[in-house]
């Protein structure tokens, strides 16, 4: 399926999860298919935990950079969350590992914040994926945040507005502080759509 995509210039995300994770410790056939996999996608996003048992590395900034720097592969972007620690992304290109730090907010269930954070990584990166992505990574922490806020997942993911307020209030208080942050570049992701919610478009994901 992926090298389909790869072929038909479809932009490939992969986020392989607990499943994903254990074709690690799988058959023969089973490495082979997620080598095969994490070679071929345009993004990978995984927790730190996934990162470090995908790599064999207990330093989260070598597993990133480990996946980013795969032999043959078409990786361009590397996305390790942290949860509340917020998040590390890695850039094909560039040296430097930007860590973004998280939003602070009243967590009621952590359940779709991980597949919250990934729709905005995939909207940020097919936007904007030739510029640097530190509003990216603070869009997606804040889509995160939102959600974890909320018990369950489905209709009850971050709203579009909801995600501008908590990004405006913050960017105030960090002005305030000290200035600079990738809060207004996040917001002027947030042109790009009139929609209730954050969704890609021409994506494969898996």
């Amino acid at each position: 399926i992926f090298e389909t995509c790869i072929g038909s210039e479809t932009t490939t995300f992969f986020d392989p999860g607990p499943f994903g994770v254990g074709l690690a410790k799988g058959s023969p056939s089973e490495k082979r298919a997620l080598e095969a996999v994490l070679h071929r996608s345009h993004v990978i996003l995984v927790t730190a935990d996934e990162a470090s048992k995908l790599t064999q590395e207990s330093d989260p900034i070598e597993a990133g950079r480990k996946l980013l720097h795969l032999r043959d592969g078409v990786t361009q972007w590397v996305a390790i969350k942290l949860g509340g620690k917020g998040s590390l992304f890695f850039q094909k290109g560039r040296s430097h590992v930007q860590h973004t730090p998280g939003f602070r907010v009243a967590v009621a269930d952590t359940v779709g914040c991980g597949d919250s954070f990934a729709a905005a990584v995939a909207f940020g990166y097919l936007h904007k994926q030739d510029e640097t992505a530190k509003g990216v990574m603070e869009l997606a922490n804040a889509v995160g945040a939102i959600t974890a806020t909320r018990c369950g997942a489905g209709r009850n993911v971050a709203s579009i507005e909801e995600v501008k307020t908590l990004l405006e209030n913050h960017n105030k208080r960090q002005f305030l502080q000290n200035g600079g942050s990738g809060i207004p570049a996040a917001l002027e992701l947030l042109r790009y759509t009139s929609k209730g919610s954050l969704e890609g478009e021409h994506v494969a994901a898996l």
